[in-house]
């Protein structure tokens, strides 16, 4: 059984939320770092997630269907970098939605009191640039699940779908927030998502993003860049730029992330993603991360 988010439930699921917020911000201005916004979309994915991993009695950042975050994220119409953390208490005793508030909150802290070198929750709520966050929540009988859904949400990314055949044009349009720049569009490939283990082993418990497939420079960030790839951007005024490029011929997952930089820095930071399932249909076990979309809409040549 599994708590909904009914009137009875809401009052505590969203005073857990807020006191999570304040909790990590509170961490945030005391390192220097500007506060993360909430996020309807984010919470909302991960609720979700949450939800999966009580019903399947899972831990992990990855549910029987295989998925990993960032496709999650994008699947659902997620346009930023995005992170991760995930935590979970279980007792034998009965938990009661009114306890949420302070579970979510002690797991949070547990997170943001970790020490170096095993401080990785700790450094994705840190993330300097990051911009918002979704607290994702779901309890059982005697369980319960958070998440920290964490974006930087740097550009706004137009693509018109995340279904891409084989081999299809693309083009992905934009606008980076000032001061930043665009300067480099970053190919990920993994295959396909074919489910996952019940059991998760804990070295194997966090996850990383694939390996890099291309590389693709602005010119007029990197003057002098000579393009080895068939891969064009152009920027244009104001932060807009325009990326072309061909989506492989392998069926998998190609994840784009966008590298920016500010004005006499040539330090990179990731600000946006975009991706592609290449496949003819949407496995079908992806299906619910693209319905909390709201929309299904077709490739747009």
């Amino acid at each position: 059984m599994v708590f909904a988010l009914c009137s009875q439930a809401l009052d505590p699921f969203a005073q857990a939320r807020q006191a999570v917020l304040a909790a990590v911000n509170q961490a945030r201005q005391e390192a220097g770092l500007a506060p993360l916004a909430p996020d309807p979309r984010l919470e909302r994915l991960g609720d979700a997630f949450c939800a999966a991993l009580l019903a399947q009695n899972r831990r992990g950042h990855v549910a029987e269907d295989g998925a990993k975050p960032y496709l999650r994220y994008l699947l659902a119409g997620g346009r930023g970098f995005h992170r991760e953390n995930v935590g979970s208490y279980s007792t034998n005793a009965l938990l009661l939605p009114s306890q949420a508030p302070a579970l979510a909150l002690e797991l949070t802290k547990t997170m943001l009191e970790e020490k170096p070198p095993q401080d990785g929750h700790r450094r994705t709520l840190l993330a300097p640039f990051a911009t918002h966050l979704g607290v994702g929540l779901a309890m059982g009988p005697h369980r319960l699940v958070l998440t920290h859904e964490v974006a930087t949400q740097l550009v706004e990314l137009a693509q018109p779908s995340v279904l891409c055949p084989p081999a299809s044009p693309l083009v992905l349009s934009g606008r980076v927030s000032a001061p930043w720049r665009l300067a480099a569009v970053e190919v990920l490939w993994e295959p396909l998502p074919g489910g996952s283990p019940p059991e998760v082993p804990p070295e194997a418990a966090s996850y990383s993003y694939p390996p890099r497939k291309a590389w693709y420079e602005a010119k007029e960030f990197f003057p002098g860049t000579r393009i080895l790839l068939p891969g064009t951007i152009d920027l244009g005024r104001n932060g807009a730029f325009t990326w072309r490029y061909r989506v492989g011929t392998l069926p998998g997952v190609e994840v784009y992330v966008f590298w920016g930089g500010r004005p006499g820095e040539r330090e990179l930071e990731p600000l946006a993603l975009g991706g592609c399932v290449v496949a003819p249909a949407l496995p079908p076990a992806l299906s619910q991360w693209s319905n909390l979309a709201g929309e299904a809409r077709p490739w747009a040549r």
